[in-house]
């Protein structure tokens, strides 16, 4: 069993969530007018109508009117505008999962 299996076994055991264990975003969208992302990697595309966030083997999409960045810190995303739809695309990396 690998470590990873290992942490998510400890994790369950624990009742810790699963973003925690495995690294994960976590996205809270309040309504259609904010959006709170934790645990990204960067921002891979800021328009006004688009901002995709770069995440743990994914990058998230959000498309809208009127968006922009509130906050932006290595740990917080807050982005507000006119939320219209969230896409998630994985991302494979050669050799890992």
């Amino acid at each position: 069993m690998s470590i990873n299996k290992y942490g998510e076994k400890i994790g369950r055991s624990l009742d810790l969530p699963m973003n925690l264990i495995r690294g994960m975003p976590t996205v809270h969208i309040t309504g259609n007018s904010e959006i709170l992302i934790e645990g990204h990697k960067g921002i891979l595309q800021y328009d006004n109508d688009i901002i995709k966030i770069a995440a743990k083997n994914m990058s998230i999409s959000f498309l809208g009117q009127n968006l922009s960045l509130r906050t932006l810190n290595s740990e917080n995303i807050v982005i507000q505008g006119n939320l219209q739809s969230v896409g998630f695309s994985q991302v494979f990396i050669s050799g890992k999962e």
